[in-house]
């Protein structure tokens, strides 16, 4: 973790603390101290986010220092304060986790590209190609990481260890012949799969579905599910 990350997770955890502080009244006659703490706070954060190119976030962080600014104070209320402190202290929770997560969260995000990317090059490849033709195809591929079995076709790819890949005979029987793929995430996401679906319209080709009550999706599987709906528009099952 570099001296930057550092530096805004000290700063979150000490602005959290500070307007914790003020919500609960803790030594007011230290307010302006506070209000001008959080203001500087939310300016190196604005500018954290501006060099990275997050214009949400900055934008967010630019309303916080207007409303704490020392110079031009905004008059409010005691009580509407302590409305606006609530989810700014969340916030602020939110940033840092972010931040301290932020390497695995930018792996995770690798993994679901080049998921997406795979999921193409198939569409390419295998989608019109019959359950023995693809059968045969992988296994030349994949010699080593691909099983055959007469009810399915499962395979890994080494780019891409988290997933495991499967094709069931099933999508090619005389009733269903509209093929497809399973991504079945493995390791450290869990209870949740993806599906590539041949010949099907554009909106409803790609779906991503995670388990339901005792069986729901880690937070590493929810994250990539995130990710791949609102970047690749996959259809939430």
């Amino acid at each position: 973790m570099n001296s930057i990350k550092i530096f805004l997770l000290i700063l979150s955890c000490v602005s959290i603390l500070i307007l914790s502080f003020d919500l609960l009244n803790i030594a007011s006659h230290y307010q302006s101290f506070y209000k001008t703490f959080i203001c500087i706070s939310a300016v190196i954060f604005t500018i954290y986010y501006l060099v990275k190119n997050q214009l949400d976030q900055s934008l967010t962080f630019i309303i916080i220092g207007v409303l704490f600014n020392p110079y031009y104070p905004v008059i409010l209320q005691r009580n509407i304060w302590i409305i606006l402190e609530f989810p700014i202290i969340f916030l602020y929770g939110h940033r840092f986790y972010f931040i301290f997560y932020e390497n695995k969260f930018k792996q995770i995000e690798r993994t679901a590209d080049k998921l997406d990317l795979y999921f193409k090059e198939l569409e390419r490849t295998i989608s019109l190609m019959t359950y023995h033709q693809i059968a045969i195809y992988l296994q030349k591929r994949y010699p080593q990481n691909c099983e055959i079995t007469p009810d399915k076709i499962t395979w890994i790819v080494n780019e891409i260890p988290d997933i495991k890949f499967e094709i069931l005979s099933a999508f090619y029987s005389t009733q269903n012949s509209k093929g497809g793929v399973n991504a079945i995430f493995i390791n450290q996401f869990k209870n949740i799969q993806a599906h590539l679906n041949f010949n099907l319209t554009e909106q409803v080709k790609y779906t991503i579905k995670g388990g339901k009550g005792l069986m729901q999706p880690n937070p590493s599987a929810r994250y990539i599910k995130h990710f791949l709906m609102r970047k690749y528009h996959y259809l939430d099952l």
